[in-house]
């Protein structure tokens, strides 16, 4: 997962089960507009992951909120969401609270209101993999996270969205240290979907344009090591760079990377 770093406050990352909450009292802490888009998802395994997202994400905007739950200048910290945490506020707080679909002025980001007050400076970036559901909140800078499950795909998946200097980094790392090169490309995933969620390189893009996004991780192959060996998602945050090359336009940007061998979720920013 990637996320986004601010000089004055802490960035939170909130993990939860999306089948944890499910019951029908969570649906009360949906606004009247988040219950109408709610009700019309037919899918039921989408509805756990948007109502899940939605609690998540206005959890941590309650939890900055309130002074007690501020959290301090330093790395990404992972907080996971559980009936005790939820508990912590009330019904009508999270219904004060909205996550609402993207618009022209968000650059595709969900937005954020409280009170029906728009809160701009508020950044949200939302993901979900395999029955778990994350998101993120910053302030002042752009956004982007993304939870990915390492699994082999097709031959042309891996011709078709990495260049070619990407796939000869993963096959030098995994020459160099026997990592999965499913692994490895799972993560150069999830940083291209960080950097179209934090809309980073100025240009409207999408995965369409993945083929011709070139990501140059800045980081010890031992510490890609290390992280992947965890049984669950750490809240220690590996912290590294990584330059991005788009079409038309070239960025730096910081990450954050908690893994497992199954799951990698990183956090990305300007």
């Amino acid at each position: 997962m990637t996320a986004t770093f601010q000089n004055t406050d802490r960035c939170a990352v909130a993990v939860v089960a999306s089948k944890e909450v499910s019951g029908p009292g969570y649906v009360e802490c949906l606004s009247e507009r988040e219950q109408a888009r709610f009700a019309a998802i037919v899918d039921p395994s989408r509805k756990a992951r948007w109502l899940a997202g939605r609690l998540a994400a206005k959890y941590l905007f309650l939890m900055q909120m309130n002074r007690a739950g501020t959290i301090e200048a330093g790395p990404p910290v992972l907080v996971p969401i559980t009936f005790e945490r939820l508990a912590a506020f009330l019904p009508w707080m999270y219904r004060h609270v909205e996550v609402l679909a993207p618009d022209a002025a968000s650059g595709g980001a969900p937005r954020l209101t409280w009170g029906g007050e728009a809160c701009p400076a508020h950044r949200v970036s939302l993901s979900h993999a395999n029955g778990t559901t994350c998101a993120c909140i910053a302030g002042g800078s752009t956004l982007g996270i993304d939870l990915e499950e390492s699994v082999p795909r097709i031959h042309a998946f891996y011709r078709g969205n990495f260049t070619e200097a990407e796939r000869q980094w993963v096959a030098q790392i995994a020459s160099e240290t026997r990592f999965s090169p499913t692994w490895l490309f799972t993560l150069l995933w999830t940083l291209k979907e960080s950097v179209l969620k934090a809309n980073v390189l100025e240009k409207e893009i999408s995965v369409w344009d993945f083929p011709r996004i070139d990501v140059r991780l800045r980081v010890d192959p031992r510490q890609l090591t290390a992280a992947s060996r965890q049984a669950r998602l750490g809240d220690q945050f590996l912290l590294c760079t990584a330059h991005v090359n788009g079409p038309s336009c070239r960025a730096d940007v910081r990450v954050a990377m908690t893994a497992t061998r199954k799951l990698v979720l990183t956090v990305l920013n300007t």
